[in-house]
């Protein structure tokens, strides 16, 4: 995906995302656009240098190649396709584990260095939140968690 291609970002040139949600995924790639119907995925993610790509699963590579890197997210656990996501921007990158009932697991945070301050709080609930999951709802269906906080005043 290109910055700007069926995507929506802040202001033109510092990043974009796509939203699947409720019916966004067959814009930006062929799909059965149904809960039933779950696939793996693999996103390869070039973005220039300085700022990060995030998709779903476990960052499996990161592959800068000249003015540009290539950022690979792997999903191993099939799901949804209106859950795919890809964002790009100028974020601060965390990875930390977070404890379910089947072991732990990777937590990818990617925050807009102007969300910082107001998303420090809410992001240390990350742990909590997934162990109610886990016990309202079985175990935890995936390989990975995390957040990403962006500013993009314009998307409802």
């Amino acid at each position: 995906m290109r910055t700007g291609q069926s995507a929506v970002g802040s202001r033109p040139g510092t990043g974009a995302f796509v939203a699947g949600e409720p019916r966004g995924s067959p814009t930006w790639f062929p799909c059965n656009d149904h809960p039933a119907d779950k696939a793996t995925f693999e996103l390869r993610l070039t973005v220039p240098r300085g700022r990060r790509a995030f998709g779903n699963g476990t960052l499996e590579q990161v592959i800068p190649a000249g003015r540009k890197t290539t950022f690979v997210w792997r999903m191993r656990d099939p799901m949804a396709t209106y859950l795919t996501t890809a964002t790009n921007g100028r974020f601060r990158l965390t990875q930390d584990t977070v404890q379910t009932a089947a072991g732990p697991i990777p937590s990818y945070v990617g925050v807009d260095p102007r969300e910082a301050r107001f998303s420090r709080k809410p992001l240390t609930r990350i742990p909590r939140i997934v162990g109610v999951f886990d016990s309202a709802f079985g175990e935890y269906p995936f390989e990975s968690t995390g957040a990403v906080v962006d500013r993009a005043p314009r998307v409802g």
